[in-house]
């Protein structure tokens, strides 16, 4: 029998009690249960610690986020020739990938996958809300001042999202599509009403979107690039970061998003 990973055998053993369970015998590392409730069945079980309890260890992601530098950066446009390589060490004309994030109010993070690009999104969303609720002040230096909301959404959820909604209300990918579902998101916080749409406007938000190349459908996948687009254009202030792809694809194009391409090689060479 398999334990779950935050239960001893010994607490099985007492919870299985209600079931008429009874420890019948017990040989080395096992225990057998037996019960007579509808019959006589047999259990036996490993008899050992909760390996959750006992063997866990908790690290934060900061210990252990390696920080990714660019080079040879672009104006925004389209992909091609030129993209800057993400490496884990900082050499002659390397920028902090995070520097970006002053530098640039809306990035499309590009690149195969593995080259870190949802575990950066989950690093500036950890390290901004610190920030936000004040305990971080300096922001680390690279976010803006006042630090942003961050927002880290899925952007695959939000295509089974815009699955659940009336057909005639997902013709067009209109803005409030995506404010909708920040709102239903974070409805469980009872946050006052326009409270969302408050920061969006004032531009105090960093959208951390992840996951576009799950949705599985191309045209689903369109429609939502698209809908970003047009969300960011619409709240003009607010900041964005996006990895949608594998490399070769992006979103569209607006002027305010810059691309910029991941490289788990280049990240591999630096360690080797």
């Amino acid at each position: 029998m398999k334990l779950p990973r935050d239960v001893s055998g010994e607490e099985l053993a007492v919870l299985l009690r209600r079931y008429g369970y009874e420890v019948t015998r017990q040989t080395g590392s096992h225990m057998r249960l037996t019960t007579m409730q509808g019959g006589e069945h047999h259990v036996t079980i490993p008899r050992h610690k909760s390996l959750v309890k006992e063997h866990l260890i908790i690290v934060s992601l900061e210990s252990v986020y390696v920080p990714l530098t660019a080079r040879g950066g672009r104006e925004p446009g389209a992909l091609g020739a030129g993209m800057p390589l993400l490496r884990a060490t900082e050499g002659a004309g390397e920028v902090p990938l995070t520097d970006l994030i002053a530098r640039c109010p809306c990035l499309v993070l590009v690149g195969e996958a593995g080259s870190g690009k949802t575990t950066f999104l989950k690093y500036v969303a950890l390290t901004a809300a610190d920030a936000y609720a004040g305990r971080r002040p300096d922001g680390n230096g690279w976010l803006p001042d006042p630090p942003p909301l961050p927002l880290f959404l899925s952007l695959h959820d939000l295509g089974r999202h815009l699955a659940q909604q009336e057909p005639a209300e997902t013709v067009s990918p209109r803005p409030d599509l995506l404010q909708g579902y920040v709102v239903s998101r974070l409805s469980g916080l009872n946050l006052p009403e326009g409270w969302i749409a408050e920061r969006l406007k004032a531009g105090n938000v960093l959208l951390l979107l992840d996951g576009l190349d799950e949705v599985a459908r191309f045209e689903n996948r369109r429609f939502i690039a698209e809908l970003v687009t047009r969300f960011t254009a619409f709240y003009d202030r607010c900041r964005g970061l996006c990895p949608p792809v594998a490399r070769g694809g992006s979103p569209g194009g607006p002027a305010r998003w810059s691309r910029w391409a991941t490289s788990p090689r280049a990240w591999l060479d630096d360690w080797a």
